[in-house]
């Protein structure tokens, strides 16, 4: 494991849940190995990578940034926290990425289309 491939988690995970009067405002993290990083650097020609950056803000922006330092063939980013849309709903907006800076939003609409068409983005891939 190197550095350029870690990611990270809470360092403890509590039997049961933590009432506010007991809750440590200090999170100690530890690394992890990154897996998506760890899969797309490790991909052979055949695979297409897909990650997915689920954003409060600077959607774009950010899903750009991680496209390139994971090293995915496609991002799919959408915005969370949103009064319609991210988790806790039904419905979904999202912006796919691919590796040569190409944008398509997708969406609005129910998750289980928008899943349907991201499977017929990485059909198309492999159909070019």
């Amino acid at each position: 494991m190197t550095a350029a491939i870690m990611d990270y988690r809470p360092k403890t995970k509590a039997a049961h849940k933590i009432k506010k009067d007991q809750l440590e405002m200090v999170v100690e993290m530890e690394p992890v190995v990154d897996v998506l990083k760890t899969v797309a650097h490790n991909k052979s020609a055949q695979q297409v990578v897909m990650g997915f950056a689920a954003e409060t803000n600077k959607v774009e922006e950010y899903g750009l940034r991680k496209l390139a330092e994971k090293n995915c063939d496609y991002i799919a980013a959408n915005r969370i926290g949103a009064e319609t849309g991210g988790f806790g709903s039904e419905e979904n907006t999202i912006i796919l990425f691919d590796r040569a800076g190409n944008r398509k939003v997708l969406g609005p609409g129910p998750k289980v289309l928008l899943a349907r068409d991201l499977i017929a983005q990485i059909a198309k891939h492999f159909s070019t």
